[in-house]
């Protein structure tokens, strides 16, 4: 009986087989009359199959173009980094170059500031010195200054007067160029200083250059500082009490001038009657004093108040000269150069000191009032 069972099973597998093995056949062979062998294309062996998505033209073109773009980009940012270092650069050495000019004109400020200091300080005690010599009272000034024409002082021709000019000029020349001169080599307020004192004289000259050109103007003012009453006032100081009059006149620039001096302190009274002129040359204008005093020992004692009074009879020879300076380059005005010098001479070695100290004074004195304050600060 299960002998029986087994050999039906069997069978029936077999034929299961077969059925199966039909219907792959129908299948097929319906598949390959639908389907032609040119049309579809066999799959690929398994063991030569590729893994992954199968990437179109178009997709490799895009691929193409984003690598052009990004190396465009590239290109773009190396040179923005590029000119971004070099306007870096450039303006490091800006900033180097405006921090090293602002630190020299920070010490030369300080340095204009320091010339300032000085020129203001002279201007006030100048403008001191004025307001005490302004606070005299009359009665004082006609004591002091009680002038009377000596006896053997006569009117000058002028042949005389152009003979003492010639001379005056050639003694000149002759004293600027000597050397027999005594200098610390210090520059006091921007004047250089030669000075020399001999038994009672005082042999001093000064030298100073301005920027500006305007040596005739100063010349002008440098005269009335010694034909004006009140310009000779301003320009001695509160210890000196002057007073001049003009005794005979050639011309404008030619005049006979008399001068009393008396020191409010020490009593001692100074005359004298000097030629003053002024020449003019292309490159120099002259301002010159040169004494013309009595001869006559008579009249020693004639202009004073009193008997007792010391009187002196004082030499003096004295010039300012404006030299006219060569342009320099890149500027365009060369400016000029001053001379203030001459011979002083005195009755005793104390006065002559005095006055060895007094003519730097009268050189500050003479920029503070004739030239001004070169400087100015906002």
């Amino acid at each position: 009986m299960l002998d029986m069972t087994s050999n039906l099973m069997l069978s029936d597998i077999v034929e299961l087989e077969n059925l199966e093995q039909m219907l792959e056949y129908k299948t097929t062979t319906s598949l390959d009359a639908m389907f032609s062998s040119s049309i579809v294309t066999p799959w690929p062996p398994f063991a030569t199959k590729r893994k992954g998505r199968n990437h179109s033209e178009t997709v490799k073109t895009n691929k193409i173009k984003d690598t052009e773009t990004k190396v465009r980009l590239r290109n773009y940012e190396r040179r923005s980094r590029q000119k971004r270092h070099n306007a870096t650069n450039s303006l490091k050495y800006m900033i180097s170059k405006l921090t090293m000019e602002a630190t020299s004109l920070a010490n030369h400020n300080y340095n204009l500031r320091k010339v300032l200091d000085d020129h203001h300080f002279f201007h006030l005690t100048l403008q001191l010195e004025y307001n005490c010599r302004e606070t005299m009272t009359d009665s004082v000034v006609e004591e002091l200054f009680d002038l009377q024409v000596p006896c053997s002082w006569h009117p000058i021709e002028e042949t005389t007067c152009l003979r003492i000019m010639r001379d005056s000029f050639l003694e000149i020349v002759a004293f600027s160029k000597s050397d027999d001169f005594v200098s610390s080599g210090l520059e006091i307020c921007g004047w250089r200083e030669k000075r020399k004192l001999v038994n009672n004289n005082v042999n001093f000259m000064f030298h100073k250059r301005f920027a500006k050109d305007c040596s005739e103007d100063l010349a002008t003012r440098s005269w009335e500082m010694r034909a004006v009453q009140d310009q000779v006032t301003r320009y001695f100081g509160h210890s000196l009490a002057v007073k001049v009059e003009v005794l005979q006149r050639f011309q404008n620039d030619v005049v006979v001038v008399r001068r009393k001096i008396k020191h409010t302190v020490d009593g001692w009274v100074h005359h004298t009657i000097y030629l003053l002129f002024r020449t003019t040359t292309p490159d120099e204008h002259l301002v010159c004093i040169r004494d013309m005093n009595p001869t006559d020992t008579d009249d020693l004692h004639l202009m004073s108040g009193s008997v007792t009074e010391c009187v002196i009879w004082s030499k003096a020879f004295i010039w300012w000269k404006f030299t006219k300076l060569p342009e320099a380059e890149g500027q365009r005005m060369g400016g000029f150069e001053v001379e203030y010098g001459g011979s002083l001479g005195s009755a005793t070695q104390a006065e002559a000191v005095y006055w060895l100290r007094e003519v730097l004074v009268l050189a500050l004195r003479w920029e503070n009032l004739v030239v001004g304050p070169s400087i100015t600060l906002g």
